[in-house]
């Protein structure tokens, strides 16, 4: 239906229609992977058919439906085009072939200029022409990009024996976090990072073990979603930003996280995988997030028998390194652990 999505943008027939439009023109494109638009084709195609046969009007039915469903919806993704209509595609196809030999036996088959032009020549070589450079240009070219910038990558650094390395991410990610692990909804959780200060958002999140900080939650955050009137945004390092009120200095505490930034941040989303599951053992590394020389210590303690390393920006725009655990802290947070690898009461 129609109303305002769940981070208040008015969502209404003109913004459907808006929506709509350039699915369908980016779904001409990425179909074939073709310089001829598929839905173009398709829509000349309509123009010009003859009464439609059952199983052409069972795959134009089938189509439009993801369609208008899809224009009642808030939520339209273009990741790798637009995978919202993914359900329809094969539809898209098969209208696709009806509309170009449709077109091709429509096009008048006389000579023109002297014998020297066809129209149905001409209109069945641009169509193979079309597909012969998708196939053979740009289809591959976009395979290709689907391993680059189209995919978040990460190589998991080399371990020799069980480790366990904290992986050094956003600020704005640990506050996140924080929020998911107490059971807030994702929604809710990205409404509170849009739409407060950063370091109100902390002070809060650091409070929710306690009863108290959860009941404080409606009274010090802003939860009433909004698109107008957002935070002022920070870049800390490249890619990375916080949001500050109007005349706000950081100290104390929010200082020591937006510094321990400074020369960028490292997902640890994309290296779960690569190592070992929290409860299945393993030899090699057991990625965590890194919060601090004080919360870290409970992991520590969970996982006494694996060695700890930190893996993080040396330098804006550098590759992430991985340290060791001590050296990590003092230079993301300017203090060495209070619980070491060789501190007793880890072992």
């Amino acid at each position: 239906g129609f109303h305002r999505d769940p981070w208040g943008n008015v969502y209404g027939p003109l913004e459907a229609l808006a929506y709509t439009g350039s699915d369908l023109l980016t779904l001409g494109i990425n179909l074939l992977e073709t310089p001829l638009s598929a839905t173009l084709l398709i829509g000349v195609w309509l123009l010009f058919a003859a009464p439609l046969s059952r199983g052409a009007r069972l795959f134009l039915g089938w189509a439009l439906a993801t369609v208008g469903a899809n224009a009642l919806y808030w939520h339209h993704g273009l990741y790798m085009g637009p995978r919202m209509l993914l359900e329809s595609a094969p539809a898209w196809a098969a209208l696709t072939a009806l509309a170009a030999t449709s077109l091709v036996e429509r096009a008048p088959a006389r000579r023109l200029f002297g014998g020297r032009f066809s129209p149905r020549s001409a209109v069945g070589g641009g169509l193979i022409f079309a597909l012969l450079l998708g196939v053979l240009y740009m289809g591959p070219q976009r395979a290709r990009s689907y391993g680059g910038e189209w995919v978040v990558r990460a190589t998991a650094p080399e371990m020799d024996g069980a480790a366990l390395v904290f992986v050094h991410g956003a600020w704005s990610s640990r506050i996140a976090m924080r929020f998911a692990g107490a059971g807030m909804r994702l929604d809710s959780v990205e409404t509170i990072m849009r739409q407060n200060p950063t370091c109100r958002a902390h002070t809060v999140a650091a409070r929710l073990g306690s009863s108290a900080g959860r009941g404080l939650l409606p009274s010090e955050l802003d939860l009433e979603p909004s698109s107008a009137g957002l935070r002022a945004e920070v870049t800390i390092a490249p890619g990375n930003r916080i949001r500050v009120a109007p005349g706000e200095v950081l100290a104390g505490e929010c200082l020591r996280e937006a510094r321990s930034d400074r020369n960028g941040v490292v997902d640890v989303s994309p290296l779960l995988w690569q190592g070992d599951l929290a409860d299945g053992g393993g030899s090699g590394g057991l990625y965590v997030r890194d919060y601090g020389p004080d919360a870290n210590t409970a992991a520590l303690r969970r996982w006494p028998d694996r060695t700890p390393w930190v893996y993080l920006m040396p330098a804006p725009d550098a590759d992430p390194v991985l340290v060791d655990y001590e050296t990590g802290m003092r230079r993301l947070w300017g203090v060495a652990p209070e619980v070491g690898p060789s501190d007793p009461e880890r072992r």
